[in-house]
This record gives C-alpha cells, sequence and structure tokens, in this order.
C-alpha cells in the first residue's frame, strides 16, 4: 500500500461542557441586551413626560402674554406641588393618558416682579412619575400690551 494516505479524524462532535457553555454565554449576552431595553425604555418615558411638561408650560406662558389681568396677581413665587393642587386662576390642572397611566401636571403662575414697564412671569409646571416630583421652570418678561421679551 505505497499510494495511500489515511487521514486519521479525531474531532468527535462538541461535548455537553461545550454546549453548556456556549448557552451560559447566550443567557448572558440576552440579560445585557434585556438590561439595555428596560433602561431605554425608561429614558425614552422619561424624556416624553418633561417634553409634555415643557409643551403645557409653554402654553400657559402663551397664554399669560395675552392676560390682562397680570396687575391683580399677587407678588409670589407660589409652590408647585401636583399632590394637593386645586385649579384656580394662577394654577391649572392637566391630565396626559401614557401607557394605561394618568399623568397629573399642575402648573403654577406666579408673578416675580411688577415695574411700570413690564411684568416679570414665571410659569412652572410640575408633574409625579413613581413617586418622583418633576418640576419644569419657564420665565419671561411681559410687556402689557406688547407681549413676552
Amino acid at each position: 500500500m505505497q499510494g495511500v494516505i489515511v487521514f486519521r479524524n479525531n474531532f468527535n462532535g462538541f461535548g455537553i461542557i461545550e454546549a453548556l457553555v456556549s448557552l451560559f454565554i447566550f443567557a448572558v449576552l440576552l440579560l445585557g441586551l434585556n438590561y439595555s431595553l428596560i433602561i431605554a425604555i425608561e429614558n425614552n418615558t422619561t424624556n416624553f413626560l418633561r417634553n409634555t411638561a415643557v409643551k403645557i408650560a409653554q402654553g400657559y406662558m402663551d397664554k399669560t402674554r395675552e392676560r390682562t389681568d397680570l396687575n391683580t396677581i399677587s407678588i409670589a413665587d407660589n409652590p408647585c406641588n401636583p399632590d394637593n393642587a386645586t385649579a384656580s386662576t394662577t394654577t391649572f390642572i392637566d391630565t396626559v393618558n401614557y401607557r394605561n397611566t394618568t399623568i397629573k401636571y399642575v402648573t403654577v403662575l406666579s408673578v416675580v416682579s411688577k415695574t411700570s414697564n413690564y411684568f416679570k412671569v414665571n410659569i412652572k409646571t410640575c408633574y409625579k412619575y413613581k413617586n418622583n416630583t418633576k418640576e419644569v421652570k419657564i420665565d419671561s418678561s411681559i410687556y402689557p400690551g406688547k407681549g413676552g421679551l
């Protein structure tokens, strides 16, 4: 048998240890992916709620520029508390449904200072989500008859 070359194959496939190691690595990767998705969803929710608060505050600031009764509002920095707020001429309550949850937004109008030429106005919109109270604040100078600055 002079011209015949015989190859011996010593590979018999893979064993149970290799299969378990690969499953463990795959499980760790899936856990990391799951954690990343949870963080992404939480960040998207936080951004949505904050953007909604900014839009509400901007809307009320635009309405405040049209008001003619700013002289009657006393100078104060009113607190913004979503837990026990009642609607009034300077406190506004909005609700937004987000993922089967109703979020209560409370907006407070405060006249910080008055001069003969303008009013310094502060709009605060606050909301509570997962027992954390967040607040968005907008300041503007409003000139009577001319709108905001």
